[in-house]
């Protein structure tokens, strides 16, 4: 269909959910996604006093290595492969005050160093008759791109009680990040001269250029709590949070690849009340946020971009639970939210109107067998939303169930569990415009295409602590 379907009459560039995507650049013929991944944490407490502090020092490396039939099709018209390696450190100190007195709070430091290690190559072989503006579409660029990231961070929160009815807490976070990136696409096979001519438009050569970001961020939180009875507690909170600026890999120039920081008010206002002796809650809360750049990930097909829009968000929190008894545990909760594009007024990607869950634990010993059964179970449902910015329809509304039947040691030292998710076989996808597919001229016809979420899905799963 469209003008694939002209490139290469013979050739199967249909849609086949089933089959797998043949691309000559994999051992296998199909694509493939390999991740090793390491972590390591180091946990330390030490008590001076009535003071506690605390150390945690945490490591984490990755290596992944991607295979992407980028044109989605059985033919190998644009391959893309992603090479990517990511290290990094933390360090976090924290001094805790006793929690019996007037005035309690916890200082600390964190302190982070990550680098990234980043190349994609894409490969277009798009055969004749194509030509895109009378050049033909044939070469291979990679793309090299370096990060090193340094992050120091103060923090600190204080909690006043005024009197016996009231407390007043304040926090702040005081952030400075670095990044240094280094942006690089260099042209590994020409087509030809005409190919180049088009190449240098569509992904152009780009000596290596430096990128750099410094900026620094104060974030903060006021909260007054009142009790207005043994069981019930009304509370007013304002707080700002921050998510630090960069640069997407997947720009199509570096002067491009910059986004800014991202900056959130929130204001609550609601109330917490303890029923049956304290077996049973109820908290409620509405909620009023603004953002300024709120950065918005889009998949294209064949990257992922970020963008940032303004944008807001309102709405009422509900959540109960309750404790039957010693064996049965019961717990529910419902969210409205509005959350819209302020200069465009669109609904936000992954922001439903309505969403809801409905969540039980059962726990019952075999004493005759010295082991204890547990019973899992968890109902969630959404209403329906966008998956990405700028799509055209909305992803239907989602009901999933999961289940979960374990037998564990009464010690708890082993446990064999049979798991189920999404046993109702809901389906959902998320779509991007694709001009491929369909249309007799591009970009006019474009095609949507999705992925669909995991379908129903059994596991059986067993632990053992050693």
């Amino acid at each position: 269909m469209g003008f694939l379907a002209s490139m290469d009459p013979g050739a199967d560039i249909g849609v086949d959910q089933t089959k797998n995507a043949y691309t000559s650049y994999g051992d296998t013929g199909d694509a493939e996604d390999d991740q090793k991944s390491h972590r390591a944490i180091i946990h330390y407490d030490h008590s001076f006093g009535d003071y506690q502090f605390t150390s945690l020092t945490g490591w984490s490396k990755y290596e992944n290595d991607r295979l992407t039939d980028s044109d989605f099709m059985s033919v190998d018209y644009l391959n893309t492969i992603f090479e990517s390696d990511y290290e990094q450190v933390s360090q976090e100190f924290r001094i805790t005050s006793p929690s019996d007195r007037r005035f309690e709070y916890v200082v600390g430091l964190f302190y982070l160093q990550g680098d990234i290690d980043y190349s994609a190559i894409t490969d277009a072989r798009f055969p004749p008759p194509f030509l895109l503006g009378g050049l033909p579409l044939d070469s291979t660029s990679k793309k090299y791109y370096d990060q090193d990231t340094e992050v120091w961070s103060l923090f600190g929160q204080g909690t006043a009680h005024l009197s016996d009815h009231w407390r007043a807490t304040l926090g702040l976070r005081y952030t400075d990040e670095q990044k240094d990136a280094v942006f690089e696409r260099v042209r590994t096979r020409s087509g030809g001269p005409l190919a180049d001519i088009l190449a240098n438009v569509l992904a152009p050569e780009v000596p290596p250029t430096d990128l750099n970001r410094s900026e620094d961020n104060l974030d903060g939180s006021i909260n007054v709590q009142y009790d207005i009875s043994d069981y019930t507690m009304g509370y007013l909170s304002w707080a700002r949070g921050s998510k630090s600026g960069g640069f997407t890999t997947e720009a199509f120039l570096p002067e491009d690849a910059e986004y800014e920081t991202e900056e959130a008010d929130t204001t609550e206002l609601g109330v917490k009340i303890n029923l049956a002796g304290g077996a049973a809650l109820i908290n409620a809360a509405l909620f009023y946020t603004t953002i300024d750049n709120f950065q918005i990930i889009t998949f294209t097909g064949t990257a992922f971009t970020t963008d940032t829009v303004p944008a807001e968000s309102q709405g009422v929190e509900l959540e109960g639970r309750w404790a039957v008894n010693e064996r049965f545990i019961l717990g529910a909760s419902a969210t409205y939210a509005d959350a819209e594009q302020e200069d465009t007024g669109l609904r936000l990607p992954y922001a439903p109107e309505w969403e809801a869950s409905l969540n039980a634990h059962y726990e019952a010993p075999w004493s005759s067998a010295d082991l204890v059964w547990r019973i899992d179970g968890a109902l969630n449902y959404r209403d329906e939303q966008y998956m990405q910015q700028d799509e055209r329809s909305l992803d239907d509304a989602l009901t999933l169930l999961d289940l979960r039947f374990a037998l564990a040691s009464a010690s708890d030292s082993w446990e064999v569990a049979l798991v189920g998710r999404n046993l109702l076989d809901e389906a959902t996808s998320f779509g991007f415009d694709f001009p491929a597919f369909g249309g007799r001229t591009v970009p006019v016809g474009s095609a949507t295409i999705g992925s669909l979420n995991r379908p129903r899905t059994i596991a059986l799963q067993a632990r053992y602590n050693f």
